[in-house]
């Protein structure tokens, strides 16, 4: 091989790991956001299912009021 070869060889492969390594970072970053986001949802979750349950309880209390109302 030529000296100039090798040297587009050493060239494209630098390139490619730098493209490698920018991958990795972006890929990295996109997981933790994810992560983020997952815990978000899950917390919002928790959330409604709270209020659902608080929901319940009010409807169940206000029927317990309506009842004892009428007798």
């Amino acid at each position: 091989m030529h000296q100039a070869e090798v040297s587009r060889y050493k060239e494209a492969l630098n390139l490619h790991k730098a493209q490698i390594s920018d991958l990795s970072n972006r890929l990295d970053s996109t997981q933790a956001q994810l992560q983020d986001q997952t815990e978000a949802l899950e917390a919002a979750q928790r959330l409604t299912a709270q209020v659902e349950r608080k929901e319940e309880a009010i409807s169940a209390l206000r029927e317990e009021g309506e009842i004892v109302t009428c007798v």
